[in-house]
C-alpha cells in the first residue's frame, strides 16, 4: 500500500511536470495578467516541451507576455525581447506551418512599436516589408485581416495622413464581396470575414472625424448587417445610425428606419422611448410609419 501511495504520488508530480500541464497553467495564469507566473511557466514548458508544437506554443507565450501583459509600462526592450521569441518560432516551424503569418504579424508589431519610440525607421521599414508580405502571402485569411488593422489602427493618429487613406481603400476593396451578401458573419464558419466588423469600424471612425458622414454612416451600417458581437454595441451603432443620418445628413427615411430598429430590437436600451418620438417626428410614412403602432402592440 505504501508502495503503492510512492508510486501514484510520483505519477502524479510526473504529469504536473509535463510541457501540456504547464502551458495550461501558463494560459491560465495569462488570462488572470499574471505575468510573472504565466512566464515562468511558459519558460518551464519550453524546457520540457515534447514535440515542436509544444515548444512553438511556449515560445508564443513568452512573447505575449512582453508584448501584450505589461500593460502601459512596455518597453523598447520588451518589444526587442518578443521580436526575438517570433524570429525564434519562424525559424524552428519551418517554411509551412500554419501559423507562420501570424508570427510575422506579431513581429511586425513590435517592429513599429519599436519604431515610433526610438524614431528608428530602417524598423519602421521592416514592420512594412512583413505586414505587405502578410497581406500578399496569406491573403483572405484572418492573419492578412489582422496585419490590414494593426498597420492601419497604429499609423492612425492623423486620420488625414495619406497612408491612412490608403489604409481606408485596402479596407473598402476586401469588404466589397462581405457587402453584396448583406448578412451577417459567421465567424466560426467566414474565417475571411471574421474582422471585417472591426474594419467597417475603423472606417466609420476614420471617415466621421474627417467629416464625411455619408462615408461614416455607410460604414456604420455595414457593421450593423455584419453583426454585433453584444446588445449595447448594436444599441449603440443603431443609434449613431439614425443620429447622423438625421442632424448631420438630413436623410429622415435612414434616420427613421434606425431610429424604428433601434426601438425594436433594443426596447430595454433607456433611448428606446427617445428613438420612437424621433421617428414620429420625422414624419415616417408608409411601412416605416406603421411600425412605432405595430411595436406598441408586440410591447403589450
Amino acid at each position: 500500500m505504501i508502495l503503492f501511495t510512492a508510486f501514484s504520488f510520483s505519477a502524479a508530480v510526473a504529469a504536473e511536470d509535463k510541457a501540456s500541464v504547464l502551458l495550461k497553467k501558463a494560459w491560465l495564469e495569462y488570462r488572470f495578467q499574471e505575468v510573472k507566473k504565466a512566464r515562468s511557466y511558459f519558460e518551464e514548458a519550453e524546457k520540457k516541451a515534447s514535440d515542436k508544437d509544444e515548444m512553438l506554443q511556449a515560445l508564443t507565450g513568452q512573447a505575449f507576455c512582453f508584448q501584450f501583459l505589461m500593460k502601459n509600462s512596455v518597453t523598447s526592450d520588451d518589444y526587442g525581447k518578443a521580436v526575438i521569441l517570433y524570429d525564434r518560432c519562424l525559424k524552428e516551424a519551418g517554411t509551412d506551418h500554419k501559423y507562420l503569418q501570424f508570427w510575422k504579424s506579431m513581429k511586425a508589431e513590435c517592429l513599429y512599436r519599436i519604431s515610433v519610440r526610438e524614431s528608428d525607421t530602417g524598423k519602421a521599414g521592416k514592420a512594412e516589408e512583413l505586414w505587405t508580405e502578410v497581406q500578399q502571402d496569406g491573403a483572405g485569411t484572418v492573419f492578412a485581416q489582422d496585419a490590414m488593422l494593426s498597420r492601419a489602427i497604429m499609423q492612425s493618429d492623423d486620420v488625414n495622413d495619406a497612408r491612412v487613406t490608403s489604409h481606408c481603400a485596402d479596407m473598402d476593396k476586401y469588404l466589397v464581396p462581405f457587402r453584396k451578401d448583406a448578412r451577417k458573419i459567421d465567424v466560426a464558419k467566414d474565417r475571411n470575414a471574421m474582422l471585417a466588423p472591426v474594419m467597417a469600424t475603423y472606417l466609420y471612425n476614420v471617415y466621421f472625424f474627417r467629416g464625411d458622414f455619408k462615408k461614416s454612416v455607410d460604414s456604420l451600417i455595414d457593421y450593423c448587417k455584419f453583426g454585433p458581437t453584444s446588445f449595447q454595441y448594436k444599441a449603440t451603432a443603431y443609434f449613431k445610425v439614425a443620429r447622423i443620418s438625421e442632424t448631420r445628413l438630413s436623410d429622415n427615411k435612414t434616420a427613421v428606419d434606425y431610429y424604428m430598429k433601434f426601438y425594436n430590437e433594443c426596447g430595454s436600451d433607456s433611448r428606446s422611448y427617445y428613438s420612437l418620438e424621433r421617428a414620429k417626428t420625422l414624419g415616417a410614412s408608409g411601412t416605416a410609419g406603421n411600425q412605432p403602432a405595430k411595436a406598441k402592440e408586440e410591447k403589450r
